[in-house]
């Protein structure tokens, strides 16, 4: 079974019950989780927390606005929400196949530090030895 993840660094407060909560972290993060598990991904990676803490770049915007933190701490920097119209972004599918060429270079994501999926080429920083 599919455990979803835990979604950090939301600035919005939940709302009262029954309402919607409105926060554009929280929905991206929902977003790149569907996308995630929708790829059979989910799982696969591990993926304990999708943080959106940067998310609009309110802390730095040259950062990752999403990243994946797997339960081995490897930390995925997706990059913008899927949503973005930002000129440059990779499309939700380059992501996702960034995402399975590491995967295939690094099975288990074995020995990795951290990924970078939102360039063209996917950036992959090996553990120290």
């Amino acid at each position: 079974p599919t455990v979803l993840p835990v979604v950090a660094g939301v600035s919005a407060n939940p709302p009262l019950a029954g309402m919607v909560w409105k926060d554009r972290g929280l929905n991206s993060a929902i977003s790149v989780a569907c996308i995630l598990d929708e790829n059979n991904l989910l799982d696969t990676l591990k993926t304990n927390t999708i943080d959106v803490a940067n998310i609009g770049g309110r802390v730095n915007p040259k950062e990752s606005e999403i990243v994946l933190v797997t339960q081995d701490k490897i930390r995925i920097e997706w990059g913008r929400p899927p949503d973005t119209d930002k000129f440059g972004e990779l499309s939700v599918a380059d992501k996702i196949n960034n995402i399975k060429t590491v995967l295939s270079a690094c099975p288990q994501l074995r020995g990795v530090k951290y990924v970078k999926i939102q360039f063209d080429q996917p950036y992959i920083a090996l553990e120290d030895k």
